[in-house]
């Protein structure tokens, strides 16, 4: 609706300069074809040339000063209606005038004034239907549609609100007469096994990337420990405090209870002495610790070379005598050695499961060993 009013706005506004200029310039024109005695006719004459130039210096003005501000006062809709109103009505003055004075005065006189005066008067009136038109349908439209927005005169007529045309209430549609309703059909019974085909909208997903699981770690933190255990991690010994000794007096010393005696009274002072014995006193002073750099290392390192140590002689053990007569009759006789060799021959001793030493003698062989051993 705005789009169409600023269109015939300017509509009427290019015919609104072009009649006042051929008027203006037409009532000079026939001015001077119009006699001195015939005051009338040049009266007439003069107004319309009061009239073209005055309008064309108003619409002038108006299209300079809105391309020079936008939402200026020239273009509020009650300013458009003055100055449209007041040019009508001009206009319609001058071309009553002309069209009753001028052809009587000038029609007499030539043919050339005759024309010039049908000119004025034709573009007289066709100037004065178009701004009435203009001034009609602008005060029409504001008249019907300030009862929705009294403000609407105050606006500017390029900023016209979105105004619908108001809908009217139809009448009601006749109600028609309604057929009885057929009865309707039972259903089909579906048969069985056979899949219902529904028609479903395809449902278009995007995939989404999948990613591997994380894997589980074997030996994680605290991984097989209850709650409850704490790892306990190595500090060096010099960063713990030295040991305080507590101030607390000596703990008192209590005498156990003794049985009661058989003895008389008079025999238990010796008695006493002679079975109490003194409690060995318990110190509280810390045993003097020195401190090493490295923990201290696993039994006694280095060790002494087992050639230094002493050689300690082991008892020979003596075996029965129903044994050593079985291992006497199979052996052979040997050559006794003399009591000098027999201290310096070696001995070596077979270790059983029953952990029993037994003396090796070299000239036996393997299986009376096992005999013996048994």
């Amino acid at each position: 609706m705005q789009n169409i009013i600023i269109l015939f706005r300017y509509v009427v506004f290019g015919f609104f300069i072009v009649f006042n200029s051929v008027i203006a310039s037409v009532a000079v024109w026939n001015i001077t074809f119009v006699p001195s005695k015939q005051t009338t006719a040049n009266n007439v004459d003069a107004f319309l040339i009061f009239v073209g130039s005055s309008g064309l210096i108003v619409v002038f003005s108006i299209i300079f000063t809105e391309l020079g501000r936008r939402n200026a006062f020239t273009s509020r809709l009650w300013f458009e209606l003055i100055w449209t109103g007041v040019c009508a009505l001009l206009q319609l003055s001058g071309a009553i005038a002309s069209s009753v004075t001028v052809p009587s005065g000038t029609c007499d006189v030539s043919t050339t004034a005759c024309n010039s005066a049908k000119v004025l008067i034709a573009f007289a009136w066709m100037n004065t239907i178009i701004l009435l038109v203009y001034v009609t349908s602008m005060t029409t439209f504001l008249l019907i549609y300030s009862k929705e927005d009294p403000r609407i005169w105050q606006l500017n007529i390029h900023n016209l609100p979105d105004i619908r045309k108001p809908t009217t209430t139809s009448p009601p549609s006749p109600i028609l007469p309604t057929l009885p309703s057929l009865p309707t059909l039972p259903a089909l019974p579906t048969l069985p096994g056979l899949p219902n085909f529904v028609r479903r909208p395809a449902s278009i997903v995007a995939p989404q990337p999948r990613k591997p699981p994380a894997p589980t770690t074997m030996y994680s933190y605290r991984s097989g420990l209850s709650p409850d255990y704490r790892i306990e991690h190595f500090q060096p010994p010099e960063s713990f405090p030295p040991f305080e000794t507590s101030d607390s007096p000596p703990p008192v010393k209590l005498q156990p209870n003794r049985p009661s005696s058989l003895y008389p009274e008079f025999l238990s002072p010796s008695l006493a002495s002679s079975d109490i014995k003194p409690s060995p006193s318990i110190s509280r002073q810390p045993p003097s610790v020195k401190q090493s750099p490295t923990p201290p290392p696993l039994g006694k390192w280095p060790r002494a070379d087992i050639m230094s140590l002493p050689s300690a002689t082991k008892p020979t053990p003596t075996l029965p005598k129903g044994q050593i007569s079985r291992s006497a009759s199979r052996r052979p006789p040997s050559p006794s050695p003399p009591p000098a060799q027999l201290q310096l021959q070696p001995r070596f001793y077979l270790m059983r499961p029953t952990h029993l030493r037994l003396p090796l003698d070299l000239d036996l062989p393997v299986h009376e060993y096992q005999q013996v051993g048994q």
